[in-house]
């Protein structure tokens, strides 16, 4: 994971200048390289941070004869293949990732996006068109912002960078804070940033910059099969996923001791270890858990056990309640954020370890619940389509497999029926009436000010997010479900967040379970392959009983999450900081938070409760007032 950098203008005075500020402020994402490239009208930049050693790297590829350039930040997959296709003649290994794609795009042009496989971001300069062509992989995995302003565009790996080049002309996305202080509203849309006029290239789409202006459309997205279903035998289904599996793991799996694992004691991480492990052979894998003292925390540390006990891992877990020599970053982390949205604990502290470790590459299981399985409110679809008896017999089965008894097969049951019953004219005037209430709620849940609410149309954002998130009228395949929730921006403002993360401490987040092969497979299959009987991922299950205890296989219910564990001990540990940091920020803060709620918070912190539901309030709206803070008083000129 490399940042790239690029400013497309007219030439002017200050764009050497901006040029460079916009390199300078991205140089965290890559410290081992830098190569940029002066063209008329066009510089383009690459900061390296080199997690493939055994890859060429070319940084910025310029190809004279052709008129071409490029920038890249890619690891593709689909390396031979590419090298087949395009006829070329030299050995695979003599190709950097960014030739390839300037290959790809001098025999295919822009459909070069459609061949590709893997996870990626670049910029091609075509000089004979004058014209800038950028790309962001299929799902999302490497992030890709633009601004358009007067006189040309800008683009980088970092919002932030941007905004720094260009501080005098780009101000705050109010809007965007108030997505912050309303932590649902995090997965509104694809786009928005937290600064003016800078957006994010949505994931599988590409935008083109010239004389015709800017434009940008999407290239793919995820779709059920227009063939009809093969009849799949489970046997067969369970050879062909753990194939395609054990292939995503082995592609992103670099050789040597440079890439550690994500170890959580769940069935994603651990299915991913299981296969690491054994792609590693005598070499052990350096696995990374982070750990906490509460009772969920060492009922997840029991199955973490298990996997480590099969022998072949190199084992290191991080304490919550004492990360020891990491303290003092995992606090650096909080006060310079990219985005207010980062600072997840639990993920930083992994991430630390692996740099202490020196590990550059981290594997991790984020996203099993896109294409592995189907979204819990299936048995609901099945009543629509008639099929009462199996719906409400599946609604018990959820409650003891899918839940592990925390929630009942009565209120599974009603909230099924109650979908199914219930009109769609008749929703969507009930959700368009709602609206309000769900504005009360944010107010009265968050500390988010009502006249900056608004003021940015709080209720109006609401509003899109749940139309975003309404099922689709009338019956409808249940494997479509997995295909809404594949394109709803929640999918990739988590891969977003842990690459920003990632990258303030100089390490590559990889993710087995969003490979485009592996999830265009899971979405053609039956949705009874992916949940059966009551569990979810149930093919992932099968296909891990080769590798993993029974209990790790077929546990039931929820992982133990113990990301409270690190964000109540960090309360605990720097609570008279964060006071004296939101105390001394009350001017920043002022009309965007509430006043009240701020007071009562700041009195709050002198004496927490012993109450763990009320502590756990008291913790976030601390962590979202600290975090908010620390991050304007890096962002407040301009």
């Amino acid at each position: 994971m490399s940042a790239i950098f690029g400013l497309m203008t007219a030439q002017s005075a200050d764009s050497a200048a901006r040029f460079e500020r916009l390199s300078g402020a991205c140089r965290q994402w890559g410290p081992d390289a830098t190569s940029a490239r002066q063209l008329p009208g066009l510089c383009l930049g690459q900061h390296l941070l080199n997690t493939s050693p055994t890859r060429p790297q070319d940084g910025v590829l310029h190809d004279e004869p052709a008129g071409l350039a490029v920038v890249a930040d890619a690891r593709l997959d689909n390396r031979r293949e590419l090298l087949a296709s395009l006829r070329l003649d030299q050995q695979v290994a003599a190709y950097s990732d960014s030739r390839l794609i300037l290959e790809a795009y001098k025999t295919w042009g822009e459909d070069c996006v459609s061949r590709l496989i893997g996870d990626f971001a670049f910029a091609i300069w075509d000089e004979k068109r004058r014209r800038l062509f950028c790309a962001r992989d299929h799902l999302g995995v490497r992030p890709l912002n633009y601004y358009l302003g007067p006189g040309g565009l800008a683009f980088c790996t970092d919002a932030r960078a941007i905004r720094q080049a260009f501080q005098d002309r780009i101000g705050l996305n109010e809007a965007r804070i108030a997505d912050f202080l309303v932590v649902e509203l995090e997965g509104l849309d694809k786009q928005s940033t937290f600064y003016a006029s800078v957006y994010r290239l949505p994931p599988a789409h590409v935008l083109t910059y010239g004389e015709q202006g800017l434009h940008i459309r999407q290239y793919w997205q995820p779709e059920l099969p227009t063939e009809p279903e093969t009849e799949w035998c489970t046997n067969d289904a369970v050879e062909a996923f753990d194939s395609l599996y054990r292939q995503a793991v082995a592609d992103r799996l670099e050789p040597g001791s440079g890439c550690a694992a994500m170890l959580s004691g769940g069935l994603d991480s651990s299915t991913i270890v299981a296969h690491a492990r054994r792609l590693r052979g005598p070499d052990r894998l350096p696995v990374i858990s982070a750990l906490g003292s509460s009772e969920r925390a060492v009922r997840e540390r029991q199955h973490i056990d298990q996997v480590v006990a099969q022998g072949g891992l190199d084992w290191h877990g991080v304490q919550a309640e004492d990360p020891g020599n990491l303290e003092q970053k995992l606090n650096a982390l909080l006060t310079n954020p990219f985005e207010p949205f980062d600072p997840m604990l639990m993920v930083a502290a992994v991430y630390l370890r692996a740099e202490q470790g020196q590990y550059r590459v981290v594997l991790d299981g984020i996203d099993g619940d896109g294409a592995a399985s189907v979204p819990p409110n299936y048995p609901a679809y099945l009543m629509r389509a008639g099929r009462w008896r199996e719906a409400l017999r599946l609604c018990g089965l959820q409650a003891e497999n899918t839940y592990g008894g925390q929630v009942g097969t009565l209120s599974l049951s009603w909230q099924s029926t109650r979908f199914a019953l219930v009109p769609d004219p008749l929703r969507r005037l009930r959700r368009k009436f709602s609206v309000g209430r769900a504005e009360r709620l944010a107010l009265a849940s968050s500390l988010v000010n009502r006249e900056f609410a608004r003021d940015i149309g709080l209720g109006q954002r609401l509003r899109q997010l749940r139309d975003y998130k309404q099922p689709a009228a009338g019956p409808q395949p249940i494997a479509q479900l997995s295909i809404d929730y594949l394109r709803h921006p929640y999918s990739v403002v988590g891969l977003e967040r842990y690459h920003r993360l990632a990258a303030s401490v100089g390490v590559e987040p990889r993710h087995p379970l969003m490979d485009k092969r592996l999830v265009e497979f899971m979405l053609g299959l039956p949705w009874q392959l992916k949940v059966q009987e009551g569990w979810n991922k149930y093919l992932m299950r099968l296909a891990a009983e080769r590798e993993l205890p029974p209990a790790i296989c077929w546990r039931r219910g929820a992982n133990d999450h113990v990301g409270w564990d690190f964000e109540r001990a960090w309360l605990l540990r720097e609570r008279k900081h964060i006071q004296e940091t939101i105390a001394g920020s009350r001017a920043l803060l002022a009309g965007r938070l509430d006043d009240d709620k701020l007071n009562a918070l700041l009195s709050g912190l002198n004496s927490l409760p012993e109450e763990r539901r009320a502590f756990d309030v008291v913790c976030t709206r601390a962590k979202a007032a600290f975090v908010l803070a620390s991050w304007l008083q890096h962002n407040k000129s301009g």
